[in-house]
């Protein structure tokens, strides 16, 4: 019988086979990781359920999904986490450009997070109703 950690990856590396490309990240050198919880942080907040990390000079990028957030979720759910982080790798330049700007402390520096992370569930969601269909009123469960 699989281990919950080759279930986990089975169910996890499909959704990045199939979107590093579509979203043209395929360039980029993109890993990830489950992790049984984050290291606290003022930039983070703490009921994130995955964290992209940045590295490089070159398009090098790094997500990490809680164990628990993993277990939990629906396919339909693990799916736009996995297109909500992708999103975040693919606004690269605006969240680099986000951070000079404004830095990472304060309060306009926390509106702009929040935007963010409601661009990429957007996105996500998009994305998600384009591969799958959409049917309005629908919920999306797969």
């Amino acid at each position: 019988m699989p281990s919950t950690s080759t279930k986990r990856r089975a169910r996890i590396q499909p959704l990045f086979n199939y979107w590093v490309p579509m979203l043209g990240l395929s360039t980029w050198d993109i890993t990830w990781n489950l992790v049984k919880e984050f290291e606290v942080s003022t930039f983070v907040s703490t009921e994130s359920a995955a964290r992209t990390y940045y590295g490089g000079p070159y398009r090098k990028a790094h997500i990490a999904f809680l164990r628990s957030a993993v277990d939990g979720s629906s396919p339909y759910e693990l799916e736009l986490l996995v297109v909500h982080e992708l999103t975040h790798v693919l606004l690269y330049d605006y969240e680099q450009l986000k951070g000079e700007l404004v830095g990472q402390v304060g309060e306009f520096a926390e509106r702009l997070r929040s935007a963010t992370e409601s661009a990429c569930d957007r996105i996500a969601m998009l994305l998600y109703r384009l591969r799958h269909g959409y049917k309005a009123g629908a919920y999306y469960e797969d």
